[in-house]
């Protein structure tokens, strides 16, 4: 039930603008939309950057690592002012333990506080590994799961919030 104004002008080169009536501007940046990237930002300076595909590699931390000899894949994240947030999944070959204890690993050395919970039942098994460095303000969440006869996927969620 409000009106809002749009410039055209802005559509034509990816951007979508519109002021309400309370004076409230919001722009939706879709410039880089072919690198995966949207740009959504209010006025008063909030907003926040999703990213999607091959942009969200380059944008990965080094301390969100990737299990040797694999691929991310549905990788996405979020910026904001406050925080980033991302995720990713994968697949190997590897066992479940292989994977868990790799990451276990590599997190603790990367100065994270790591808990791992293991499950086993009807041909399935499977870990989650929730790793914090309160220092750093980072997290991770790592769920890692095999099906009898399949490979191991595993998801990869990380966070850090700007201080």
């Amino acid at each position: 039930g409000e009106l809002v104004t749009v410039n055209l002008e802005d559509i034509e080169e990816g951007k979508l603008s519109w002021t309400g009536e309370d004076g409230e501007a919001v722009t939706v940046d879709v410039s880089e939309a072919e690198s995966g990237t949207v740009k959504i930002e209010s006025s008063d300076g909030e907003g926040f950057q999703l990213t999607t595909g091959a942009a969200v590699t380059e944008d990965r931390p080094d301390w969100a690592p990737v299990y040797p000899g694999t691929e991310p894949e549905d990788l996405g994240s979020m910026t904001t002012d406050d925080s980033v947030h991302g995720s990713f999944s994968l697949e190997t070959a590897d066992s479940v333990a292989e994977v868990r204890d790799f990451y276990a690993e590599a997190l603790k050395k990367a100065g994270f506080e790591v808990n791992v919970n293991t499950f086993s039942s009807g041909g399935q098994e499977g870990a989650m590994i929730n790793a914090s460095n309160d220092a750093e303000h980072r997290s991770v969440v790592i769920m890692i799961g095999r099906e009898d006869g399949e490979n191991t996927k595993a998801g990869v969620t990380f966070t850090e919030e700007n201080r």
